[in-house]
């Protein structure tokens, strides 16, 4: 089965971490599916600090070692996208899906001075749909965000990563109301927690029809 396969089964998909071309054939000699590079194992290996320490092009070489050895689908833990503009980024996408590489994963986050700050969400959320764009052309990648607000123990961590999140939900936080029965806050809006809310009936209702 192919990555979109994969995710289309009944039973759960569970990727294994690899950060070498030795932990990739232990991983499918061992039943994975699918395989996911960890920055930080990777990092860590060649002696770096997580956080895009380590240069795009060592990154990129592991990668193709790793390709080398397995047939297995690959996604790139790929951090901020080593890079400080859209362009930059895609290029590297692009490289990455030329050897095989099926996904990528991007933070929310990057590390400045040694220090790790969330992006604005109006920006990044522009510079996804811009990667996406470039992307196509290439190759189709699957895109993992993740949010950093729970690592940088953000207020409201919860709120802020369901209220920042246009797309999916994440944790069903809109779920939560006040004692007496109203909407209360919520980090989207209480105009889409209502949506949410009767959406999630609807789909309840045809789900129990059919």
């Amino acid at each position: 089965m192919n990555f979109t396969e994969l995710h289309q089964q009944k039973s759960p998909l569970i990727i294994a971490n690899i950060w070498d071309a030795g932990s990739a054939i232990a991983a499918q000699q061992a039943g994975y599916q699918a395989l996911a590079t960890s920055s930080a194992a990777i990092a860590a290996m060649l002696g770096y600090e997580d956080g895009e320490a380590i240069a795009f092009d060592e990154m990129h070489y592991i990668v193709t070692r790793i390709k080398s050895v397995t047939h297995l689908p690959l996604s790139v833990d790929l951090e901020a996208g080593f890079g400080r503009t859209t362009d930059e980024i895609a290029a590297h996408l692009i490289r990455l899906a030329r050897p095989g590489v099926v996904g990528i994963n991007l933070e929310d986050s990057r590390v400045v001075n040694g220090c790790r700050q969330l992006n604005d969400a109006e920006v990044f959320a522009a510079t996804i749909k811009q990667l996406r764009n470039a992307v196509a052309r290439e190759s189709p990648l699957f895109f993992n965000i993740r949010t950093d607000t729970f690592l940088l123990d953000h207020k409201q961590a919860v709120a802020a990563a369901n209220g920042a999140n246009r797309i999916a939900i994440v944790i069903p936080c809109h779920r939560i109301i006040g004692k007496d029965g109203a909407l209360t806050g919520y980090g989207g809006g209480i105009a889409r927690k209502a949506w949410l809310i009767e959406h999630e009936k609807r789909c309840l209702m045809i789900c129990a029809s059919n």
